[in-house]
């Protein structure tokens, strides 16, 4: 089972995972398209507030 941890305030982050996801509202725009200029053949935006709520965007898109 993975382990799902939802982070805040970036300076609760002090134990570092395999893949981590940071989000900034302010630049998710010109992240996007950044990411997209970088050879990504798409993105998949999505709000997750909750464990829950991650798991189940997880459950939604497999294997990403």
């Amino acid at each position: 089972m993975q382990q799902i941890k939802i982070y805040n305030n970036y300076e609760d982050f002090s134990n570092p995972a395999d893949i981590a996801v940071v989000l900034d509202i302010f630049r998710a725009s010109n992240t996007i398209l950044s990411i997209l200029n970088q050879g990504a053949e798409y993105v998949i935006p999505e709000v997750a507030n909750t464990k829950e709520e991650v798991s189940a965007v997880l459950r939604q898109y497999p294997g990403h």
